[in-house]
């Protein structure tokens, strides 16, 4: 990138050279000595949760494209205290500076993009292999509701931007890691008490509200699963 690229970012260019970041990352995570490694992380870890939602300027929004390019936050050790919370200090961000994220989204090079959408799959894999390790269940809950929403997000700009094909949300392992029928009962009734209450149920994060990561068996699964309920319904209801 030419040094006068640099100064044209704006809330629809980011002015940033993603493959150079990323090959500067490796250098830095391969260097000598290793604490440099351990200061970085350190570094990392107290940045993030200090994120604004508002960020002071368009040039200050470049760290969400910057971050996921570190090697750090593809290792699974660190999605607790890297990648995770980055996902939720992006949920977190006000109506315009997410649209900007967004419109950078757009633009990025289709092998950024989906490394960042195989890195929240992994995430979302991570955490629904290891629930029962997560001591507090709100933990859980907050952590898997950011990557999801994050993933949904990704999708909604994949939609415009085409950047990779729709089922490279797909997550095949769920199938195998949930019960999806009692998944989308709890989704189900969820949806009917917030029509009749504003939500007297605790919340609980359930994956079909992002059918978009369910593949052709999972889908199956829930519409058949869908069919029944309604059937039910109807039996009721007569």
């Amino acid at each position: 990138m030419r040094i006068d690229e640099h100064f044209k970012t704006s809330p629809k260019i980011p002015g940033i050279d993603l493959n150079c970041t990323r090959v500067m990352f490796n250098k830095l995570m391969t260097s000598q000595p290793s604490t440099l490694r351990d200061q970085i992380l350190k570094s990392f870890e107290s940045l993030i949760p200090q994120l604004p939602s508002s960020p002071p300027d368009v040039e200050a929004m470049r760290i969400y494209l910057i971050l996921p390019e570190c090697p750090l936050f593809q290792d699974s050790k660190y999605y607790v205290t890297l990648t995770l919370p980055l996902a939720m200090a992006i949920m977190c961000l006000e109506k315009n500076p997410s649209k900007v994220l967004e419109n950078w989204w757009s633009q990025v090079c289709p092998e950024y993009f989906l490394r960042l959408v195989d890195l929240y799959k992994d995430a979302v894999l991570y955490l629904l292999n290891g629930k029962k390790t997560l001591q507090v269940p709100v933990l859980y809950s907050n952590y898997i509701t950011a990557a999801l929403k994050l993933l949904e997000k990704l999708h909604k700009v994949n939609q415009k931007a085409n950047h990779i094909e729709y089922d490279k949300f797909y997550i095949p392992e769920i199938s195998n890691l949930i019960d999806i029928q009692e998944d989308y009962l709890m989704w189900f009734l969820h949806e009917a008490r917030v029509k009749v209450r504003q939500s007297i149920m605790q919340d609980s994060v359930t994956l079909c509200s992002y059918p978009f990561i369910f593949d052709a068996q999972a889908k199956t699964k829930m519409l058949q699963t869908d069919a029944k309920l309604q059937m039910q319904v109807q039996c009721l209801l007569s």
